[in-house]
C-alpha cells in the first residue's frame, strides 16, 4: 500500500537531516518532485538540488 505521488510537488522545511530528510527521501522515492529547505544559523538557504 502506498500513494503515487508522480508529477506532484512538495515543499519540505528541514527536509536536510532527521525526520525531515526522511519525509524528502520517502516523497522522492513515490515520484514527488521535492524542494527542500533548511536554516542555517542566521540566514534561510533553499536547497533547490538534493542528494538521494
Amino acid at each position: 500500500m502506498g500513494r503515487n505521488f508522480a508529477g506532484r510537488t512538495a515543499f519540505v522545511t528541514g527536509g536536510s537531516r532527521g525526520i525531515g530528510r526522511k519525509i524528502t527521501e520517502r516523497l522522492a522515492s513515490k515520484g514527488a518532485n521535492v524542494a527542500v529547505n533548511r536554516f542555517d544559523k542566521s540566514v534561510l538557504k533553499v536547497d533547490l538540488t538534493f542528494s538521494l
